[in-house]
């Protein structure tokens, strides 16, 4: 029950987690010889590094989040599911969350998360 619950989440995280942090990496390299020319360039790439892995965090936690919120329902909840199939289970415990605590209840936890993944 762990290991594919948890592929749900990890796969697409680390997916935009890499993609994001490539590609703030690039833009600030690309700028970084006017934006930054006070600072030695070993604190550049510090900075640039910092930032990217940051900005990398938020964006995977802000979009993967909601599938997190579900994975560790389903894991908490165990073999108690009256639903048959996994992704039937899914939309139940999305349903069950959204009714009890709206839209923001898919975002419980995103804080340790993003620093987590920072």
């Amino acid at each position: 029950r762990g290991f594919g619950l948890s592929l749900f989440t990890s796969l697409p995280a680390g997916s935009i987690w890499w993609a994001t942090y490539a590609g703030c990496k690039d833009q600030m390299n690309a700028v970084q010889n006017t934006a930054f020319d006070s600072i030695p360039a070993l604190g550049r790439q510090g900075i640039i590094q910092v930032s990217s892995a940051f900005s990398a965090a938020l964006a995977a936690s802000l979009l993967t989040q909601p599938l997190d919120t579900i994975k560790t329902r389903l894991q908490v909840k165990g073999g108690a599911s009256k639903v048959s199939s996994k992704s039937a289970m899914v939309v139940s415990v999305f349903k069950e969350l959204t009714a009890s605590s709206g839209l923001s209840g898919m975002y419980q936890g995103l804080l340790p998360r993003v620093t987590h993944m920072g």
